[in-house]
């Protein structure tokens, strides 16, 4: 069974703000040695800029690299349309709620 990994996401995501966040999943994606699965919950983010969106698809290829998973969930309205709009939604898992990732990735 893979480790999963929750980081919650919280407020406006933008060139400032996204600095934390990057730097603490950069250390997580360089420091899996193991299959895992990284969950981002954004259910409490209600609006990103185009610098977070860079880093939600940098963040999708770094555990791409290390052979993980990354998932989204509890997408705002908002940050869904967003993303969205980028394509991300396409190639980025994404649930509703923790409990229905757990649903699918225990299917």
């Amino acid at each position: 069974m893979k480790s999963i990994f929750t980081i919650k996401l919280q407020g406006d995501l933008d060139a400032v703000t996204i600095e934390s966040y990057s730097e603490a999943i950069d250390k997580l994606a360089s420091t899996i040695t193991t299959p895992s699965i990284a969950v981002l919950d954004f259910t409490e983010v209600r609006y990103m800029n185009s610098t977070a969106i860079g880093n939600v698809a940098h963040w999708f290829s770094l555990f791409q690299e290390q052979e993980s998973e990354m998932h989204l969930i509890g997408l705002t309205d908002n940050v869904y349309d967003t993303l969205d709009l980028v394509g991300l939604l396409e190639i980025i898992p994404h649930h509703e709620s923790m409990e229905d990732f757990k649903i699918k990735v225990s299917a």
